[in-house]
């Protein structure tokens, strides 16, 4: 009897598990306040269509496809909503006001450290403080001491692509040797020194764990969504991926802490100065910052010039038309400084497409609503929101031929788009601090590439939108191109 009467108990417990279960799926599916809004009926009821989709490395892929099969405000988890129009991303990423509230980032950013970088700060007030630090280190002043170092790993970075790339050979992997100069790059002006990536014609070991790291963090923050995500870690992560992370976290350690000790020596002003020395930070907020500055310094900068070269070779017609500008406007490449290919139409033109065409952030940064309006409509107290640049970027609706790469589009009158609706470096309080300086290097770079060689693009069959994988960051396909040397050039 005892064991009927516990047989009984465990059935009614299971019966009771499934009318929960059914309960609440009734409930999220019909009378959820964001039961109205359309979307996958697996995104309304459990947040693993959200982790599916992102640990496909086709997150900006699949938000496309919803939102053209459900319109502009689509549910993409039980909570959450994309809404993507040009109003919906201001009203969402804006500065507060008497009347608006601010929409703060949401556990997203969560990284578990304690100690949060500017970039995934989540507290509104703490992140002022950071943006208020780092911000003389981005002044129109700090430009002009930044680009010699520009200049100088640029130049490096010439001359090593005409030896590895020379058109006798099999061609460079341009995708991956982009990220040796601009990993140089942010290296002195963030830690007084560089990696020696484009010195040693390969990538230091701490390129190579960008990725996985940064992988290892959006799985960090979908674990906390959904537990189950743990089942499924051993067949999408790496067996050294939790090592990698651990030694790149070390190895940041490292290389903040020698830039502390650098702070009362005679060295070239980098990122850092102001931020030391105001002395509002301590040790460990500083060396949380190192981290998201290399990569918000480096990957991004390396994936915008890898997808223009791309297109580049891709599009013949384009690079003739940029490599008639530049060799037109300038006799030697010491005269592409920053302020002169400022002026260079064109080359805005190419550097503005890429990052119509191919976001290096492509999807929407998840905001938390404080019960506010976005486009015309109320979204309830926390609600997580978000807007994505990559729908901006492509939609019919602002664009002609949205997937058709057309630097024209960007110079006079363009082709009649409504360029006005995108906003490749954020907007509002979070829009991105370092946007100059990433203009500064992309147009020092693009340019000297294009003045100093003629390009060969060798893997032909690459597709680069179909084939780049995102994981928080673009993992990018390889790219080969030859260097050859120009005939016409007199040295």
């Amino acid at each position: 009897m005892a064991s009927v009467a516990y047989v009984s108990v465990l059935g009614t417990l299971a019966v009771a598990s499934i009318l929960a279960l059914v309960g609440k799926y009734v409930y999220l599916l019909y009378f959820h306040p964001l039961s109205k809004y359309p979307g996958p009926k697996l995104a309304a009821v459990s947040e693993l269509w959200y982790a599916l989709s992102w640990t496909s490395g086709r997150y900006s892929s699949v938000i496309y496809d919803v939102h053209a099969k459900y319109g502009d405000r689509v549910r993409i988890g039980p909570n959450r909503l994309s809404l993507v129009t040009p109003q919906a991303f201001r009203d969402i990423y804006g500065f507060p006001s008497k009347t608006k509230k601010l929409f703060v980032k949401s556990d997203f950013y969560e990284d578990g450290t304690g100690n949060p970088s500017i970039g995934w700060a989540t507290d509104p007030v703490y992140h002022a403080k950071l943006r208020r630090i780092f911000t003389p280190s981005f002044s129109r002043k700090s430009l002009r001491e930044y680009e010699p170092v520009i200049h100088k790993y640029t130049d490096m970075f010439i001359s090593q692509i005409g030896k590895l790339g020379h058109p006798s050979g099999q061609g460079i992997n341009i995708a991956t040797a982009l990220n040796w100069v601009t990993f140089d790059i942010i290296g002195e002006l963030a830690f007084g020194e560089s990696f020696n990536a484009v010195a040693d014609g390969r990538p230091h070991f701490w390129i190579q764990t960008v990725v996985e790291g940064t992988y290892f963090q959006l799985l960090w923050s979908l674990r906390s969504k959904l537990s189950a995500i743990n089942l499924i870690l051993p067949f999408i992560v790496p067996k050294d991926a939790a090592a990698k992370r651990a030694k790149f976290a070390a190895y940041t350690e490292q290389k903040i802490s020698r830039r502390i000790k650098l702070q009362n020596s005679d060295h070239p002003r980098d990122f850092f100065d102001d931020v030391i020395l105001s002395g509002e930070l301590t040790e460990e907020q500083v060396k949380a910052q190192a981290g998201v500055i290399i990569i918000a310094g480096s990957e991004t900068l390396a994936t915008t010039l890898a997808t223009a070269i791309y297109h580049l070779v891709k599009y013949p017609e384009c690079r003739e038309t940029l490599t008639k500008e530049i060799r037109s406007s300038f006799m030697s490449p010491s005269e592409i400084t920053a302020e002169a290919a400022a002026q260079l139409p064109y080359l805005t033109g190419v550097i503005k497409e890429t990052l119509r065409i191919f976001s290096t952030v492509p999807f929407g940064l998840p905001r938390i609503s404080p019960g506010e309006v976005v486009d015309g409509e109320y979204i309830p107290k926390g609600v997580e929101v978000s807007s994505a640049t990559w729908q901006l970027g492509h939609d019919p609706r602002y664009w002609k031929e949205p997937w058709s790469f057309k630097p024209e589009r960007w110079i006079g009158e363009g082709l009649g788009d409504n360029t006005g609706v995108y906003y490749p470096f954020g907007y509002g309080p979070r829009n991105c601090i370092g946007e100059a300086v990433a203009w500064m290097e992309l147009r020092i770079i693009l340019g000297k590439m294009i003045f100093s060689y003629d390009w060969e693009w060798v893997n032909t069959e690459l597709d680069w939108l179909k084939q780049a994988k995102l994981h928080l960051i673009w993992d990018k396909p390889v790219l080969l191109v030859k260097f050859h040397p120009r005939n016409d050039l007199v040295t």
